[in-house]
């Protein structure tokens, strides 16, 4: 067995190892801070202009790329790619934007809402587009429907008054008509 140190002695051990390894980091850093506080700015300069460019609207083509390299585009566009060629409702997955750089400091990227409506006409016919039975309403079938709508018992199958697929999309009632017929004492 072999003599172990007195308590005593080791006491200040630590101690004196922390301080030297300490100081030598001071050193070291004091000695490249004329490398490291230009790399800090040109960092924040680079991450700045890289935010700028990303949450540019709208889409600077010669500063940003398109992308559909992620997970989830490619599980949509193997759902959504057969389905758009019927419906037509343009749902594009081809909306990650990066940003181009050599040698990015700062890789950025977002995923763009490329779905959302721009257009009252898109507001309307897209989710048109998702109900099932608007894909009955087609010509020649609109043309069946009229001449069964001949018949005095079937006028409800005409295309003026059985329409396949509408979407109403003035779903906010005017002001005058907010209450109901119930309420109006309240109002």
């Amino acid at each position: 067995m072999k003599n172990r140190p007195k308590s005593s002695v080791c006491q200040g051990h630590v101690l004196v190892e922390s301080l030297i390894v300490a100081g030598l980091w001071v050193i070291l850093i004091l000695s490249l801070a004329d490398v490291l506080v230009p790399a800090v700015k040109t960092s924040e300069t680079t991450l700045i202009e890289q935010r700028q460019r990303i949450f540019a609207d709208p889409v600077d083509s010669e500063k940003l790329q398109r992308s559909s390299d992620y997970a989830s585009a490619k599980v949509s566009h193997r759902l959504l790619g057969p389905l758009d060629k019927l419906v037509k409702n343009d749902l594009d997955v081809d909306n990650l934007m990066r940003t181009k750089q050599q040698t990015p400091l700062w890789k950025m990227a977002q995923l763009r809402n490329d779905w959302a409506a721009k257009e009252d006409a898109e507001l309307r016919d897209r989710p048109a587009g998702w109900v099932i039975n608007r894909v009955l309403d087609m010509g020649w079938l609109n043309t069946v429907r009229d001449v069964i709508a001949i018949l005095p018992f079937a006028r409800e199958f005409s295309s003026e008054s059985l329409i396949w697929g509408y979407i109403d999309d003035e779903i906010v009632p005017e002001e005058e008509e907010t209450c109901s017929r119930i309420f109006q004492w309240l109002c």
